[in-house]
C-alpha cells in the first residue's frame, strides 16, 4: 500500500467490537499555524461521518496550500527589521549635523572629510586607482556603531598605522573620536561609550625644522626673480613668507588675513584653536605698504592681505602650495642670470615651518614660553609639551644660560 501524506492531520485508529478498523482523522496545527488563525478540528462530514483516509489526504493537501498562502501573506505584511546602524552611518550623520557645519572650523571640516574617506575605503595601489578598479571597503566602516569596543578600535588603529602611517592613523582616529563624542549626546544615537578614548596610540615624531637666516634671505630673494615654473616674480609669496614668520601663523591663517584689519596691530583668531591674538605689527609695515600699493595699482577689491596677482583674488591652498614650491625650486637651484646663489638647504623647508621658526626664534630671543604662546595662540596648558614635541630642538644657548644662572646661585649659597 502506497504511503499517504496527510500534513498536520493525525489518523487515529478505532477498532470496533466486531473487529472492524475505522479511522478518525484530526487536524492538529502547530503553534506557528495557530498564530496564523488555524484551529484544531475533527475531520467529519456534516452528517457526522468521519473522513475516509483518501478524503483526509485530499483535505490535508488543500489545507497545506492554505497554510503556505497564509505564511506568505504574513511575511509580506511583517515590518522589516530595524537596520543596524554602522560606524559609517555615524560618521555620515556627524558630517551632516548642525554641530559639524556650525561649530567646526572649515579647515577641521576638510580634514575630517578626508579622514572619513580613509576610514570608508582600504588603501588602493596606484595602478589599481589608474585602472579605475572599485575600492575595497574597510571592515570598520560597516561595523555596528554601538558594538565597537576599545579593543576593536585599537586593532583598527594599529592596522591603519601600518598601512597609512602614524600621522594619518591618528588623524583618522581623531575624526572617529569626534563622531562618537557627538553620537553620545545626540538624541538620535545615544551611544553609551566612545571606544576611541585612551587607546595609547603611537605618536608621530614631531617635525622640528626651522628656517635658517640664510634660507630666509635666499627665499625672499628668489621671490623677486622669475620662478622656473611660472617665469615671473612672486612678490605675494614673499609677503606670505614674511607674514608667516612675523605672526607665527599657519598657512590657513596667513592666506585668510584681512587687509583692513591691520591698524598698528594684528587682531585675529587662530583657525585651529580659536585662540584670539592681538599683537603690534611694526615688523609688518614694509609688507603692508607694498601690498597696499599693488592693490591700489591693480584695483583689487578682495579683502585678503595676500592676493594672487594673476587673478586679483585670494589664493586657494592648492595654488599657493604650488607657487611656493616653484620659488623654493628656484632658491635651491639658484640663477646666475639673476644673481641668485644656489641654496640647497632650502629644499628641506616648508611654509608651515615658519610657525616653528617664529616659536624657536622668539624663545631664543629671551621670551618665556607663555609669552611666545601669546602670539602663536597655543593654550597655556599645552605650550610646554608642544614646544618639546614640535618646536624647540636642542638649544645649547638656553642650556648655557640656565647653567650660568645655576652656577651663580650655587656660588652665592655656598659662599
Amino acid at each position: 500500500m502506497a504511503k499517504i501524506s496527510t500534513p498536520y492531520v493525525i489518523l487515529r485508529e478505532r477498532r470496533g467490537a466486531d473487529g472492524t478498523l475505522t479511522w478518525r482523522p484530526r487536524f492538529e496545527p502547530s503553534a506557528r499555524e495557530r498564530a496564523l488563525g488555524f484551529r484544531p478540528r475533527d475531520l467529519k462530514h456534516d452528517d457526522g461521518r468521519w473522513f475516509t483516509i483518501s478524503e483526509a489526504a485530499s483535505w490535508a493537501a488543500e489545507n497545506a496550500q492554505a497554510i503556505r498562502a497564509a505564511r506568505r501573506q504574513a511575511e509580506a505584511s511583517r515590518p522589516a527589521p530595524a537596520r543596524v546602524r554602522t560606524v559609517g552611518d555615524l560618521v555620515e550623520a556627524f558630517q551632516a549635523s548642525d554641530f559639524f557645519k556650525g561649530e567646526l572650523r572649515p579647515h577641521t571640516q576638510r580634514g575630517y572629510k578626508t579622514a572619513a574617506n580613509a576610514v570608508r575605503y582600504r588603501p588602493q595601489a596606484r595602478e589599481d586607482r589608474y585602472a579605475g578598479k572599485e575600492r575595497e571597503p574597510e571592515v570598520m566602516w560597516g561595523a555596528p556603531a554601538h558594538l565597537v569596543e576599545p579593543a576593536d578600535m585599537k586593532a583598527f588603529a594599529d592596522t591603519m598605522r601600518k598601512e597609512r602611517g602614524v600621522a594619518a592613523s591618528r588623524a583618522n582616529m581623531m575624526m572617529l573620536s569626534s563622531a562618537y563624542a557627538w553620537g553620545r549626546t545626540d538624541p538620535r544615537w545615544r551611544l553609551k561609550v566612545n571606544p576611541c578614548l585612551k587607546l595609547k596610540l603611537k605618536k608621530a615624531v614631531g617635525r622640528k625644522v626651522t628656517w635658517s637666516p640664510a634660507v630666509l634671505k635666499a627665499m625672499l630673494a628668489a621671490c623677486a626673480a622669475p620662478s622656473l615654473a611660472f617665469g615671473e616674480p612672486e612678490p605675494e609669496i614673499a609677503d606670505a613668507v614674511w607674514t608667516g614668520l612675523v605672526t607665527g601663523a599657519n598657512p590657513v591663517d596667513v592666506l585668510s588675513f584681512q587687509a583692513g584689519e591691520w591698524n598698528g596691530r594684528c587682531r585675529f583668531a587662530r583657525s585651529k584653536t580659536g585662540a584670539r591674538v592681538s599683537v603690534k605689527m611694526d615688523l609688518m609695515d614694509a609688507v603692508l605698504t607694498a601690498a597696499k600699493e599693488r592693490r591700489e595699482a591693480a584695483g583689487w577689491k578682495a579683502a585678503e592681505l595676500i592676493i594672487d596677482h594673476r587673478t586679483g583674488r585670494a589664493f586657494n591652498e592648492h595654488t599657493f602650495r604650488h607657487r611656493f614650491a616653484a620659488v623654493r625650486a628656484l632658491c635651491v637651484a639658484g640663477s646666475e642670470e639673476h644673481g641668485l646663489a644656489p641654496c640647497p638647504a632650502a629644499a628641506a623647508v616648508r611654509f608651515q615651518d615658519l610657525r616653528d621658526t617664529h616659536f624657536t626664534w622668539s624663545y631664543a630671543s629671551g621670551n618665556r614660553l607663555e609669552e611666545v604662546a601669546r602670539i602663536t595662540g597655543h593654550k597655556a596648558g599645552s605650550v610646554a609639551q608642544m614646544a618639546e614635541d614640535h618646536y624647540l630642538d636642542m638649544d645649547e644657548a638656553a642650556a648655557d644660560r640656565a647653567m650660568d644662572n645655576f652656577a651663580a646661585h650655587l656660588k652665592t649659597v655656598m659662599g
